[in-house]
């Protein structure tokens, strides 16, 4: 009997955390992003803004993950997701779609998690280099911290003061 009961505690603690996009853990979206198991015709989970945080903590990895949601009347395909990217732009899905259904296209800041700078004058679509997705981080970590309640801060684009935009 008590190796049963061993065997079952084992077992009990060795399932992996589930993943709720209604109710999302930013460390778990994050792993599952790294391996490649979040499925990205899921919608992007249902952050909060005091999830924000968690989030900015992530956002300076510009490493390549193989997918990500994206906003379901895109009908474009994106290559080469990174990770900062993508979470800033689960940010700015906070900030934009804040009250809105998870399933609503609303809910997401454009077609696609890519940045644009939009002065550019580049072959490669001006999407954003590595040090610009790094200048966003610092945007939209600056934008966060200003001491002001989410509702009035939601209503700022932390971008504005930069030439990046999310295409």
């Amino acid at each position: 009997m008590k190796k049963l009961l061993f065997f079952l505690v084992v077992l009990v603690a060795c399932q992996e955390e589930e993943f709720n996009p209604s109710d999302p853990s930013a460390d778990r979206f994050v792993e599952l992003l790294r391996t490649g198991e979040y499925d990205q015709y899921e919608p992007i989970p249902n952050f909060r803004p005091e999830q924000i945080p968690d989030l900015l903590r992530y956002a300076t990895s510009l490493e390549e993950i193989p997918a990500f949601p994206i906003n379901p009347i895109s009908s474009s395909i994106t290559a080469n997701f990174r990770l900062g990217e993508c979470l800033l732009w689960t940010v700015e899905s906070i900030r934009v779609g804040h009250g809105q259904e998870i399933t609503s296209p609303e809910r997401y800041p454009s077609l696609n998690p890519v940045l644009i700078n939009a002065s550019a004058q580049r072959n490669d679509g001006n999407r954003a280099l590595d040090d610009e997705v790094l200048l966003a981080v610092q945007a939209y970590t600056d934008w966060w911290n200003e001491s002001t309640p989410f509702e009035q801060k939601r209503t700022v684009n932390p971008l504005e003061s930069t030439s990046l935009a999310w295409r």
